[in-house]
């Protein structure tokens, strides 16, 4: 990778050299809401993440939306890829070229149950 020689010549001109976001070239090739129970009220997102372009890229943030009966929005949150990768090595490597990663996401609701959701990707 240039990464290393790019950011190194970069550095002395104040400018920084990252990962491409192309949001277009990631999909979630599936995804899973599971539910808690009433005394556990702890729901968790299982998604397959991939990245389709021939380079890796930079992780988006994933904003997940919990919808009532009527398709209104409830809650909605949005995990960055601090909160849902383990680690900065991982996040500033990127998520590889033609590659997949399974991610974990699990939170807490306090509010009303959800009769539907919806998943997206996008860059901050």
């Amino acid at each position: 990778s240039l990464i290393p020689l790019l950011s190194a010549a970069c550095r002395p001109f104040g400018c920084t050299v990252g990962l491409q976001k192309q949001i277009d070239q990631l999909s979630i090739e599936s995804n899973e809401l599971q539910a808690g129970t009433p005394d556990q009220p702890t729901l968790t997102m299982n998604l397959l993440l991939r990245n389709r372009a021939d380079i890796a890229l930079a992780w988006p943030d994933i904003e997940l939306t919990l919808n009532d009966d009527d398709e209104k929005a409830m809650i909605r949150r949005v995990f960055t890829p601090a909160e849902y990768l383990p680690s900065v090595e991982l996040i500033n490597a990127g998520i590889g070229a033609n590659a997949e990663q399974t991610i974990k996401l699990s939170f807490d609701i306090t509010q009303g149950t959800a009769s539907g959701y919806r998943v997206y990707l996008f860059y901050p």
